[in-house]
């Protein structure tokens, strides 16, 4: 029996709610936002790529956002950047599609099939340890292979720290005194950031035992306009909040006569964000929406109290002035980076 969105979303909620510190809320220290609001809930789906299991129910989660007719159709998954690369790399393994990324401004394709063919014949025996992590954005596609490959779990490392939400740099969870196999491919003059990657794992007390430098031209195919043009991309993202960012980034392709589908992790459902979509013709499926998890919080786990449960509706019917209404001021957008 062809399990439904509703049961996909029940698991991924259960997982999201068992790892400590994925999601949390907050009245008195509520989270920046990249839009340049503070907002009461927070959402760290990226630990879920660090437990496997979850991760394997997401990627099939993700998947059964479409239906197969759409799926035939579907030529790329996008990986919104920075975040939608991870989750993006998940359905396209799973719908056996070409993952789409873009790396200074241009788009590549990668064959993940192939991808996942290199680690064949290389020795493994330099990935024996418990930890996969890719840097942004080309070590996550190859990081992710090797994590679902191997049965790791698996982070990511920004160059530098965000500087909103928890002001990350290394993504997912990290455990002090794991060892880590850091993928950090190189592609014509971009090097990567091995010693700013390693840095910031020593911070959390993860030791690089072994780095993935490998040249990967070979493995990545330039997309050009013409060849986006009438094809069908599935963009994913991470997590979907106001969706300035994301919303952006599938504009620039649908723009090039693209048709567009677009799924995420994590969807806040705020009307705004929704009429933003639907003013482009968008429509983003998520695999979990807040409000579905808001209510099991509180009528399946007993996670939340009453007034708790009631300040987090006001929270959304207000999303937009909630900081600026409790004394956390909004910043200007530009004051946030994504």
């Amino acid at each position: 029996m062809k399990m439904t969105n509703e049961t996909y979303a029940a698991i991924i909620a259960n997982y999201l709610l068992s790892i400590p510190k994925a999601f949390g809320y907050s009245f008195t220290e509520p989270t920046l936002w990249v839009s340049g609001t503070y907002n009461v809930p927070y959402a760290d789906n990226r630990k879920l790529q660090s437990v496997p299991i979850a991760r394997k129910w997401l990627r099939k989660a993700l998947a059964n956002l479409f239906t197969q007719k759409e799926i035939e159709k579907v030529k790329y998954i996008y990986g919104i950047p920075k975040a939608g690369i991870a989750p993006a790399t998940l359905l396209a393994l799973e719908l056996n599609k070409l993952l789409l990324i873009k790396h200074e401004g241009k788009y590549y394709s990668i064959d993940l099939v192939k991808c996942a063919s290199i680690f064949k014949n290389e020795a493994m025996t330099e990935f024996k340890d418990r930890v996969i992590v890719g840097t942004v954005p080309l070590g996550v596609p190859f990081g992710i292979v090797l994590a679902e490959k191997t049965g790791y779990p698996f982070l990511f490392v920004r160059e530098k720290p965000k500087d909103h939400g928890k002001m990350k740099q290394v993504e997912g969870i990290a455990r002090n005194g794991d060892w880590a196999i850091l993928m950090n491919p190189s592609f014509l003059d971009f090097k990567g950031y091995e010693k700013d990657a390693s840095d910031a794992l020593s911070n959390e007390g993860i030791i690089t035992s072994f780095t993935w430098n490998r040249d990967v031209s070979d493995l990545l195919t330039p997309v050009s306009e013409e060849e986006l043009c009438n094809a069908w991309v599935i963009g994913t993202e991470d997590l979907v909040s106001t969706a300035k960012s994301s919303l952006g980034e599938m504009l620039q392709i649908q723009a090039l006569g693209a048709n567009i589908l677009m799924c995420s992790n994590f969807n806040y459902g705020l009307p705004a964000t929704k009429k933003s979509f639907g003013a482009h013709g968008i429509e983003c499926r998520s695999v979990l929406m807040f409000q579905t998890l808001h209510q099991i919080m509180k009528y399946e786990l007993n996670m939340i109290n009453d007034d708790d449960y009631l300040k987090l509706i006001d929270w959304f019917n207000n999303q937009p002035n909630w900081g600026d209404l409790n004394n956390f001021p909004s910043k200007k957008k530009e004051e946030v980076k994504a």
